[in-house]
């Protein structure tokens, strides 16, 4: 066939490969080829404008795709789901694919077909066509906010939530836990908006999403469903009590102060909440409960919650009496402070006292914080009591003072005390009524878990330290603490939490905590002190890690203001801690001391198995073959120490150990087997700790050649 064309002067046609590359050059449609491999061996000029580059050969292309085309979840193609990849798999086309394209910060959309394709007798390729949808996404998800979402604060509105609810109502039943459905309505809005506008209005309603936003977790929902009213669906909860802990922790957030421009506004919430399955009803029978709920809430008080499943009633009358007896017992002077030495046993001397608060009930005696403090958290009784406190142990302190003791005082107060900015008049009334070096011998004590909202608390801290008070974290490692909160806060002295102190020499994973603290400490330059601490052997052991300064019954009980001065004046530091803070080994043989509580544990869970207790973890205790205190000596251990005679000597007892449980675990009542074991777990805890005292007086190791 002839390519020229002559029908009165037409012209010629084009050869086919020109004609196709005219028409492929002038399609607003993206054409690609692509070959057996998977990889682009043709595009068109339109492909280029699509995704934003210039033109490239096909090799260097397909290179530069990788980071270009993503799902439509904004993430890479898994697997085999890129739709070449699917042709190519199965052969047939691949249904129409949303496509992303990231390029120079912004993102664009195309559609995808993809086809196989075959010619001039080679089959396996695949043709793809792309066409720019973003105009049309973009407006499509501009009309699901617009139909799902509050324009004003971008919250989830009336419509969503209801999806949302279902969802949640869902996770809870398969969960079993429960769902709080809360509605919030802001008291003492319309002020605002009268007297800084409704530019002010909108700003504070912003702030006020942001902050509930910020206090739930990322399955929760915060919604806003009109004017200055807003719902919530708090999920994973496991007990009353903490939904009640959640609901005060919305309203302290409400409460706080916000700046817009050179203004300060402030506002209250009252919320009321239902709490599924007590209350299963359906989803807008719920959301009603719970708004009837509000408005008891604003009957009630204002800036107060109410929780509308009446079986609840009780409780929260029994805590409002609570808090009523208490600010009777406040006036009457039922509270009292005792108080806690703190001794840095490395030198042998007492540094500081923890005042703790008693409530010395007329009917129930002496009652203990953790008793009443969680009733008044966020009550404002909570800041009067401590400010009692504060006057209380200052007081104190100055007859101490005079008597020759000069102590660091710790005090423990409410965050709510610190967010709400009296502690910062506190001080100030403080340093114009008592010397300076009274408020400096000030350490005000936080609950670490309590302070989940470092980014207002660690500025207020800063300028209340500014004083020249200090800040404590206490039950540091515990609950919400976390090193975030150690650098934001910016307290000067860490407390290791109780619940790892105490189980120091039978947990080796709470000993691994327990140093991780004590080096956070050193590296952030932060003192360090473990509390909780019941006897001599947590002392020498903290000793060992590097903590100096130990508070608990092993030093002493909290005690009187009355007993402090006999205490101070008769105090002696026990010798052993001399030896120990100037003869335990170094960090580098840290090894030990883990391996230790490691056979401890196992030996206390063997103990309960043979008495025939459950017993955690292993169904039955290791043979000496699966032990991992074996395992270490095999390894590390025999590398470290092989060289060592005590080394030696430690390996065969504890073989033995294991060889007289092996005979208890045949035969139990074995009473003779039973004595043996006892003693070769004794003797081999004695050569251990022999051991670890005697690598302090020698060169230090070096591992065997």
């Amino acid at each position: 066939m002839n390519d020229s064309y002559d029908a009165a002067g037409g012209g010629t046609w084009p050869t086919p490969d020109a004609l196709h590359a005219a028409v492929s050059s002038t399609l607003d449609e993206g054409v690609q080829l692509w070959d057996i491999g998977g990889r682009m061996s043709y595009a068109n000029r339109a492909t280029f404008r699509q995704l934003g580059v210039r033109p490239l050969e096909p090799a260097a292309l397909h290179g530069a795709l990788r980071g270009l085309l993503l799902a439509s979840n904004g993430r890479g193609f898994e697997d085999g789901q890129f739709p070449v990849q699917r042709v190519l798999a199965t052969g047939r086309p691949c249904p129409e694919t949303l496509v992303q394209v990231a390029h120079a910060g912004a993102m664009r959309w195309l559609r995808m077909n993809a086809h196989p394709f075959a010619a001039g007798g080679s089959r396996g390729a695949v043709l793809t066509t792309t066409v720019e949808v973003t105009r049309f996404v973009d407006e499509a998800r501009r009309l699901e906010l617009q139909a799902h979402y509050d324009p004003l604060t971008m919250l989830p509105n009336r419509a969503l939530l209801g999806d949302r609810m279902s969802q949640g109502l869902a996770r809870a039943r398969r969960n079993n836990e429960m769902l709080a459905v809360c509605v919030l309505d802001l008291d003492g809005f319309k002020p605002v908006n009268d007297t800084l506008g409704h530019d002010a209005g909108d700003r504070l309603l912003q702030e006020i999403a942001r902050r509930l936003r910020d206090c739930v977790r990322g399955e929760d929902t915060v919604s806003r469903l009109g004017g200055d009213e807003f719902a919530l669906l708090i999920g994973g909860i496991k007990s009353l009590a903490q939904a009640q802990l959640v609901l005060n922790r919305l309203l302290a957030l409400v409460s706080l102060p916000v700046s817009i421009g050179n203004q300060i506004a402030q506002v209250s919430g009252s919320l009321g909440a239902t709490v599924f399955p007590m209350d299963a009803s359906d989803p807008d029978a719920l959301l009603a409960h719970a708004d009837e709920a509000m408005y008891r809430a604003k009957e009630g008080g204002k800036n107060r919650f109410h929780l509308f499943d009446m079986a609840l009633e009780s409780r929260i009358a029994v805590n409002q009496r609570t808090v009523q007896q208490m600010e009777t017992a406040l006036a009457a002077g039922e509270f009292d402070l005792y108080y806690q030495p703190i001794v840095d046993c490395h030198r042998g001397v007492v540094v500081g006292m923890e005042a703790l608060a008693r409530w010395e009930h007329p009917t129930l005696g002496t009652r203990l914080p953790h008793e009443f403090l969680p009733v008044i958290e966020h009550e404002e009784l909570i800041i009067r009591l401590g400010e009692w406190a504060v006057e209380r142990a200052l007081a104190q302190n100055r007859r101490w003072r005079d008597a020759g003791f000069g102590l660091q005082l710790d005090v423990n107060i409410s965050p709510l005390h610190v967010l709400r900015g009296d502690l910062e008049k506190l001080l100030a009334r403080l340093g114009t009524e008592h010397p300076p070096e009274a408020v400096q011998a000030l350490r005000f004590e936080i609950v670490a878990s309590a302070t989940g909202h470092q980014h207002t608390l660690g500025p207020a801290i800063e300028r209340c330290s500014q004083t020249g008070v200090g800040f404590v974290l206490d039950e540091f490692g515990s609950g919400q603490s976390s090193l975030p909160h150690l650098i934001a806060l910016g307290a000067g002295t860490l407390k290791i939490g109780r619940r790892y102190v105490g189980e120091l020499s039978g947990d080796p994973r709470n000993l691994a905590i327990v140093r991780g603290i004590i080096g956070l400490g050193e590296a952030f330059q932060r003192r360090v002190v473990a509390v909780g601490v019941e006897s001599t052997e947590h002392v020498m052991m903290l000793l060992e890690l590097g903590c100096d300064a130990i508070q608990g019954h092993a030093i002493a009980p909290p005690m009187r203001a009355d007993d402090v001065l006999p205490w101070l004046r008769a105090f002696q530091p026990d010798p052993r801690w001399a030896a120990a803070s100037s003869g335990y080994p170094t960090r580098a043989d840290f090894d030990l001391l883990v391996q230790q509580v490691t056979h401890r544990d196992w030996f206390a869970r063997l103990r309960r198995h043979l008495r025939g207790e459950a017993v955690t973890g292993e169904p039955r205790p290791q043979t000496h073959g699966d032990c991992p205190f074996t395992r270490w000596c095999d390894e590390a251990g025999w590398r470290r120490y092989r060289n060592a005679p005590e080394f030696q000597t430690f390996l065969t007892v504890h073989r033995e150990v294991h060889e007289v449980a092996e005979r208890l675990l045949d035969a139990p009542g074995d009473g003779t087997a039973l004595g043996a074991l006892e003693r070769a777990h004794e003797e081999l805890l004695g050569r251990l700790h022999a051991f670890r005292i005697s690598l302090a007086r020698r060169e230090p190791l070096h591992p065997a050649p």
